[in-house]
């Protein structure tokens, strides 16, 4: 019974890590068009300064916003949820001690 709620709770773990690194990769692409945009508009004429001024900002803090999700998913380290995944066994070193 304990391995079935240790399985599920390894699968919910690692749902949660995939829509969060799709959302953070998500959120980059919006970043990355947002600056192309920026970058299109000319900030010496007074009717786009208001504008690019409100983008520049939107951009700030969907950067920092991005941030704040790889220091989350670089602390949880998923990069090594592969070694052993859930449902296969451990397999330990048979050293014999002298």
């Amino acid at each position: 019974m304990i391995n079935h709620v240790v399985l599920t709770l390894s699968m919910l773990t690692m749902a949660i890590d995939a829509i969060k690194m799709g959302f953070d990769n998500g959120m980059v692409v919006v970043v990355g068009v947002l600056f192309m945009i920026i970058g299109m508009m000319n900030i010496n004429d007074p009717d786009q300064q208001t504008a690019a001024n409100i983008l520049n900002n939107v951009i700030v803090v969907f950067v920092f916003i991005i941030s704040v999700l790889n220091v989350i998913l670089s602390s949880f380290g998923i990069e090594n949820m592969n070694l052993n995944p859930p449902g296969v066994p451990i397999k330990l070193n048979n050293t014999k001690i002298k």
